[in-house]
């Protein structure tokens, strides 16, 4: 597949979830390395939410990938936007491992009597696939 008719087959990924808690306890639970890494199991290794920041996630290897991510912090909006760069993978695998260069947006917003996140993961900044699963 050339590049013209990957980009053709990419879409944004959003996940909207309304929660009931302060902007704080959610920003709390997506900047502190514990908590986020008990939200998307993996947990971080360096990270802090500080603009140009440099931190890993470790999950399950594949392959000749080592299952480390690396990340950056490209935003840090406390209790309202937090922005990283994630890449990892390897060039030899498919599916799951193979390379990923992408952005993660978190952004948090009032909603009436509730707080509301976003994750974003936008197509036009995602190279690699991207398997989303929870078990």
């Amino acid at each position: 597949m050339n590049d013209a008719a990957s980009k053709s087959d990419t879409q944004d990924i959003v996940v909207d979830e309304v929660f009931p808690h302060a902007p704080e306890t959610i920003w709390k639970a997506l900047t502190t390395g514990e908590l986020i890494g008990r939200w998307i199991e993996m947990t971080p290794t360096g990270f802090e939410p500080v603009k140009g920041r440099h931190f890993t996630f470790q999950t399950r290897p594949a392959g000749a990938w080592d299952g480390v991510i690396h990340c950056q912090v490209l935003e840090a909006m406390p209790n309202e936007r937090l922005v990283y760069a994630w890449k990892g993978g390897h060039e030899g695998n498919v599916g799951y491992g193979a390379p990923l260069d992408t952005v993660v947006t978190w952004t948090l917003s009032r909603v009436e009597r509730a707080r509301a996140f976003a994750l974003s993961i936008p197509a036009s900044s995602r190279r690699g696939t991207i398997l989303l699963s929870r078990t």
